[in-house]
């Protein structure tokens, strides 16, 4: 009986401060501050990210908007005259007449006297178009300026846009 009592004793006895497993409390504030610094890294990166997918967002939206321009340009080069120019608004002659206009922040696209739509995206705001005819005793043609903002640009930079077409036949 003795025996087994010794072995129990030796199975419930504390073990003593070297022998003890786990970790001190050094080794949990060393651990705590590694992972405070990985998660702010961590963190930083990826609001890095989101600032960057937000600026290339915007870019891509202007990028857009130079399609507007080649559209316009590629319209006033087919138009064989021009019927009415005013600072914002443009009807031109083809096989099928084309009007561009300015209202209200959207440029609006009117081709054989039927809105097709605006042809800015519906966060652009067009805050300016302008059409200049330049008549030479060659030929005509049309200046043309745009200026853009992005409501999702939280700059709110303007972009701006120039051509300057030629009409066909009137080289």
């Amino acid at each position: 009986m003795k025996s087994k009592s010794k072995k129990l004793n030796k199975k419930f006895t504390l073990r003593s401060f070297s022998e003890a497993r786990g970790y001190s409390v050094v080794e949990i504030v060393i651990y705590v501050a590694l992972f405070a610094i990985l998660s702010i890294t961590v963190t930083n990166s990826l609001l890095v990210m989101v600032k960057a997918f937000s600026a290339t967002a915007v870019e891509a939206d202007f990028l857009t908007n130079a399609n507007v321009m080649e559209r316009m340009t590629r319209e006033i080069r087919k138009a064989t005259e021009v019927n009415v120019v005013s600072s914002s608004d443009i009807q031109l002659t083809s096989a099928n007449s084309a009007e561009f206009k300015l209202l209200n922040g959207n440029l609006q696209l009117i081709e054989n006297s039927t809105l097709t739509g605006n042809l800015n995206a519906p966060n652009i705001i067009v805050s300016s178009l302008n059409f200049t005819l330049i008549t030479t005793p060659v030929g005509k043609a049309i200046k043309i300026q745009i200026s853009v903002t992005d409501t999702k640009d939280k700059n709110g930079r303007t972009e701006s846009f120039y051509d300057t077409v030629s009409l066909r036949g009137k080289y």
